[in-house]
């Protein structure tokens, strides 16, 4: 005997995934508004504080501006995704945004925050802190729901806003 199939609510409309190409356009735009603004970040607010503090070797600089450009991205994402728009500007232009891949609701504080502190741990290692974040993201091409390491580590899904 064969057991009833659950039927489907019609009330609930379905998912639509956000494409992997529109998530690499968004990345790519977050990314050039990142760069401006860690050149500036950089260039201007660490040599100032390193000024002001005092600081005497390059080496302390270094950390010091390791320390911005990661928290200039984690507060920029994170931030962003926990607000109301559920996703950064670019995600916003390219109507997708972010949601719990458990329950679809929209993301909590904490998987915001976590999102975008794992996504900028690599900042520090250059080449090959690239490659890695590159390895990350190659599951996004293959999975059926198009997430990366990251989203599944933090339980994010990415959605196309109806």
């Amino acid at each position: 005997m064969q057991e009833p199939q659950p039927q489907p609510n019609p009330s609930t409309k379905p998912i639509r995934l956000a494409s992997p190409w529109s998530r690499f356009g968004a990345a790519w735009l977050d990314g050039l508004v990142l760069k401006v603004a860690e050149w500036f970040l950089i260039r201007w607010a660490c040599v100032e504080v390193s000024d002001a503090i005092g600081l005497d070797s390059g080496e302390e600089f270094v950390i010091l501006a390791v320390f911005a450009a990661i928290s200039l991205y984690t507060l920029y994402y994170g931030l962003q995704l926990s607000s109301g728009m559920r996703g950064t500007f670019s995600q916003h232009i390219s109507k997708f945004e972010a949601r719990d891949a458990r329950t679809g609701r929209p993301l909590s504080v904490g998987q915001a925050f976590g999102w975008a502190f794992l996504q900028t741990i690599f900042i520090p290692f250059e080449l090959v802190g690239t490659f890695l974040l590159l390895l990350c993201y190659l599951p996004i091409l293959s999975k059926p729901r198009h997430q990366s390491v990251f989203d599944r580590v933090c339980g994010v899904m990415w959605v196309r806003k109806s």
